[in-house]
């Protein structure tokens, strides 16, 4: 997976670009510890502007405590110890549509943390950037493929360490087909929705399904990866957030895609769909039968990937 660096050094005249992937998260059972990466995202580009600490969007003055990226470029100066001499402007081709459960304020994050950095001179590892990203975002399952690229199992830290992210190679050939509906879910809905606890019996099912959908991604099992699919962790609780998941996964199947499942908090419902199948028309086929009773939504097929740093 390409991951680019930023020079050094920047002078004051140069303008800073990244492309951060949109994301999945969870693909069912790996509920707050799964993530993967797409082949499309949100493009930034940050120029130098007179006034230190002058954050502007499109010239517009902002407040770094309501915006995602520029409180990432802050949280990543403090860090480092650094202060920046210059404002920074913000150009953004936002492309990741907002609280549809595809990583949109990971990708923000990411930049925010790589533009600060590009700007101080300094270098940060690809980890230290995830790690950093992972601090705003409160969960790492978006920060890590954001930031990584590919297919991310975070494993949760311990005494206040970041998560450990492992990286297992995924079926280059799969796509994914998405219902992307114009409802909104905000995480924090979605958050409040989940149960305090679980029975033994829920666990050992999502421990088990996990570990059946990760043999499916990294072997090409086809069968193990459609079987690891099926959760009873959050599924349950978020399908009413989100609209006709059952009717959206059925049409998923019938045109030759996996289970359809829900990413991040929603309201995205997304399948994988193998080699020899048409990602576009599983895509047409959700959003058919999605519509009727869940309302406006748009169909997108698309590759796995990870980010492409730029000027």
């Amino acid at each position: 997976m390409r991951h680019d660096r930023p020079r050094a050094e920047m002078s004051r005249q140069e303008a800073f670009e990244v492309v951060v992937p949109a994301t999945l998260s969870n693909l069912g059972p790996g509920y707050d510890v799964l993530g993967l990466a797409l082949d499309w995202g949100n493009r930034f580009t940050l120029r130098p502007t007179s006034g230190p600490g002058r954050w502007t969007d499109l010239g517009r003055p902002v407040d770094a405590g309501m915006h995602a990226l520029f409180a990432a470029v802050e949280h990543t100066c403090a860090h480092l110890g650094r202060t920046l001499d210059h404002g920074l402007d913000l150009v953004q081709d936002e492309q990741v549509p907002r609280a549809r459960g595809l990583g949109s304020s990971a990708t923000a994050r990411v930049a925010g943390v790589l533009a600060a950095a590009a700007f101080l001179g300094e270098e940060l590892g690809r980890n230290e950037v995830f790690a950093l990203a992972a601090e705003l975002e409160g969960h790492p399952d978006n920060a890590a493929p954001a930031a990584l690229g590919g297919l991310c199992l975070c494993l949760p830290g311990e005494a206040g360490r970041a998560p450990r992210v492992l990286q297992p190679p995924v079926l280059a050939e799969l796509r994914v087909a998405l219902c992307i509906p114009e409802r909104r879910v905000a995480t924090a809905t979605a958050r409040a929705a989940m149960p305090a606890r679980v029975s033994v019996a829920d666990a050992v099912f999502t421990s088990a399904h996990l570990g059946a959908l990760l043999t499916g991604l990294v072997t090409g099992d086809l069968e193990a990866l459609a079987a690891g699919l099926r959760d009873r962790l959050h599924t349950p609780v978020r399908a009413p957030l989100v609209g006709p998941l059952d009717a959206v996964d059925a049409a998923a199947r019938s045109a030759g895609a996996l289970p359809a499942f829900i990413s991040g908090s929603g309201s995205t419902l997304a399948a994988f769909v193998p080699p020899g199948v048409d990602a576009p028309l599983v895509a047409e086929a959700m959003c058919r039968a999605y519509r009727p009773e869940g309302g406006a939504c748009a169909a997108r097929a698309c590759g796995l990937g990870g980010p492409r740093l730029g000027r």
